[in-house]
């Protein structure tokens, strides 16, 4: 060429909804397939033809995660007990519970419904869950709403409801339903405080180096015989290695070797009840969770 021309391009693609919001902007309209490629052709007076492609990719988004609401919610280091999320395709917001101890000690329901900003929580108290449990027995319901922990917008809602033992009347586990207009996801939480029951699992030591000898104790108010603990890499969706069977046995301990790789890892509770729950996420059904980490030499 005998000269260079420099050009500027808009190029817009306009939609009648509204404005998107601080979560949404600068992301592609959810009509529009991901990554969005546009190609520019440019023809000059002689028809030659030049052509520029470009390609628009969505930033991650915006949406809360158990490692989220861990950093948010448990100030006081403690892990959270519990982290339950339902997603709707239709949007890019997420509803979700979280289940963890307050800077006061005291057991918290916290809930978020897509398309708010703000939580809604409730404290339960040792003695109003002690309480419904033992209505629960008069009235033969093994589950029975928590009338505190109901909350709902109009696309989504979240649901909570306390498992009782029906023999004894003593309550056992939160279970927790969200629905979207898309979407519905179900959880339970193991009660593992000391006025309702005995810590449900722990792991000692919590450090150790790889392949050392660690101790894997249990305690729970409900067993079955296809109950079982098994190993995971932290947060990880499939078992690596170990898996227990507990024998339908209310407390007991185990011996296991930590893993060859150094790592962080749990070690996860499933209840064999759990397993005629209809739910998409089998992972996310265990009750209670121990972490340890493994070091190298």
């Amino acid at each position: 060429p005998t000269s260079i021309t420099t050009w500027r391009i808009s190029l817009a693609i306009q939609f009648g909804d509204d404005p998107p919001d601080y979560n949404n902007a600068r992301k592609a309209h959810l009509s529009l397939p991901q990554p969005l490629h546009l190609r520019v052709s440019f023809v000059d007076r002689d028809d030659r033809t030049s052509s520029l492609r470009l390609e628009q990719g969505n930033p991650p988004l915006n949406i809360p995660t158990r490692e989220s609401r861990q950093s948010n919610f448990c100030t006081n280091g403690k892990p959270l007990l519990f982290h339950l999320f339902a997603d709707d395709i239709t949007t890019r917001d997420r509803s979700d519970v979280t289940i963890y101890y307050d800077e006061c000690g005291m057991l918290t329901f916290t809930g978020c419904l897509e398309g708010s900003s703000s939580y809604c929580s409730t404290r339960l108290a040792v003695s109003k869950l002690l309480c419904l449990g033992a209505r629960a027995k008069v009235a033969k319901k093994e589950e029975i709403v928590l009338e505190d922990t109901c909350f709902e917008n109009s696309t989504a809602s979240i649901r909570g409801y306390l498992v009782t033992n029906l023999e004894s009347g003593m309550p056992y586990a939160i279970k927790v339903f969200i629905k979207t207009s898309t979407s519905t996801s179900t959880g339970y939480c193991s009660l593992p405080h000391d006025d309702i029951g005995s810590p449900t699992l722990c792991v000692e030591p919590q450090q150790m180096l790889v392949g050392d000898e660690l101790t894997v104790q249990w305690a729970l108010n409900r067993v079955s015989e296809n109950d079982k603990i098994a190993l995971y890499s932290l947060y990880g969706k499939s078992s690596i290695k170990y898996e227990y069977n507990t024998k339908a046995e209310t407390s007991g301990f185990v011996k296991m070797k930590a893993p060859d790789t150094p790592g962080v890892y749990e070690l996860r509770y499933y209840p064999g009840w759990l397993d005629s729950q209809n739910t998409v996420y089998r992972h996310s059904l265990h009750v209670a969770v121990a972490t340890f980490e493994a070091t190298a030499w």
